[in-house]
């Protein structure tokens, strides 16, 4: 079997260009252990931006996972998206190894696995009259779904994480990406927390079609491979990463001020904890001889309130996860106005951005509901929050 892997470093991927060497490198390093590096799977590497670094496919084995993995820890970003000349140059990558080394007899079939944050911009070629990004995507296009390399079709597996530069056409972006990969199960979309684990799913798929296993019969002893099919059916896509068990601990503002701590366990189930000074509107009645009289001011309560809420995601973006959630709960404490204890119970709906790069949540919330007092009888309660809070998994 050989590979190529053609990595966007362009610009537009920031800080997360270290998140695409990491899951390049994890990618071959999962080849590398299910294989045993006995060389069975040959590598080759296509860099892009406005120019094409490349390294000719390797037989997989230790000495060589550490000159792959010193290349793309050499990589650096740069301007522009050239990716359908990076992505032709991979196919040409492949058509040579396999025209100059490989043996047929044994050859298992060729893979690209592509990466890129954003659409072309800049892919011309002289040698084959192109002269812009849309001539190209047409050429390249039959040539991935038609062409074959040492008598098999090619296998190309598309990754695409959505750039802020490109977000604006969406549409575009999926289509045309999707179209490159040979069949809408190797297109794989998603965000940068996601990332190594797409490309650690694909090197799965790729070895799990045939093993090499020590086997006796009479007469013969070595290794035997085994192909399980032969129509090469598909992997399954990547599942999203569920965060499960994830622990937040921090503060929450607005009409209750003071700790909060928030914990999102399986199945989209989450439970907060909030302690704190509630600050309410009161206004107490006083009657006399001569009347009745009123006043109004700030006064303040400590509260107890617990919730438990059923919580999804709205979109994963590369910056962070948006979640919305709605449930009830109920509140205790003693109210210093009233100098007696109060209860309630209350609704409680809203959203949280649990952001990627830094260990934080920010999350805005209502909660409608209805107190009691012994003194005073019930009473409207309501809060409205801003919580931001650390989190970490357990």
């Amino acid at each position: 079997m050989v590979i190529v892997l053609v990595l966007d470093c362009s610009n537009s991927l920031g800080s997360d260009f270290a998140n695409v060497q990491n899951s390049a490198i994890g990618f071959i390093r999962t080849l590398g252990e299910k294989t045993s590096y006995q060389g069975n799977v040959h590598i080759g590497i296509v860099a892009f931006n406005w120019q094409n670094r490349t390294i000719a496919p390797m037989p997989l084995t230790a000495s060589n996972q550490q000159k792959l993995q010193s290349f793309i820890g050499s990589l650096r970003t740069d301007y522009s998206t050239r990716l359908y000349s990076a992505m032709d140059k991979g196919l040409e990558l492949l058509s040579s190894y396999i025209r100059n080394n490989a043996d047929l007899e044994n050859f298992d079939g060729t893979a690209m696995v592509t990466f890129t944050d954003g659409l072309d911009n800049g892919s011309q070629s002289a040698d084959k009259n192109i002269v812009n990004s849309e001539q190209y995507y047409n050429y390249l296009l039959p040539v991935i779904k038609n062409n074959t390399i040492g008598g098999r079709n090619i296998e190309s597996h598309v990754v695409a994480v959505m750039g802020s530069d490109v977000q604006a056409n969406a549409s575009s972006f999926r289509q045309k990406l999707e179209a490159l990969a040979s069949s809408p199960e190797y297109y794989y979309a998603g965000n940068m927390a996601r990332l190594e684990q797409q490309f650690i799913h694909i090197a799965e798929g790729l070895v799990t079609r045939w093993q090499d296993l020590i086997c006796y019969v009479p007469t013969i002893t070595g290794k035997v491979r085994w192909v399980l099919d032969c129509n090469d059916p598909a992997p399954q896509k990547p599942k999203p990463v569920k965060r499960e068990k994830i622990h937040e601990v921090g503060a929450v503002v607005g009409v209750l001020n003071g700790f909060s701590y928030k914990k999102i366990g399986k199945k989209h189930f989450s439970f907060q904890l909030d302690l704190g000074l509630k600050l309410r509107l009161v206004q107490d009645y006083y009657y006399n001889t001569y009347g009745s009289f009123s006043e109004s001011y700030i006064g303040a309560a400590l509260d107890l309130n617990a919730n438990f809420m059923y919580q999804n995601i709205i979109k994963d973006t590369r910056a962070c996860s948006i979640q919305w959630f709605a449930g009830g709960g109920a509140t205790a404490g003693i109210a210093f106005y009233w100098e007696n204890v109060e209860f309630g119970l209350n609704a409680i709906g809203g959203v949280e951005f649990l952001f990627n790069r830094i260990p934080f949540s920010l999350q805005i919330d209502a909660r409608p509901g209805l107190g009691f007092s012994p003194d005073d009888g019930a009473f409207f309660d309501y809060a409205i929050g801003i919580g931001l809070r650390y989190f970490f998994e357990r």
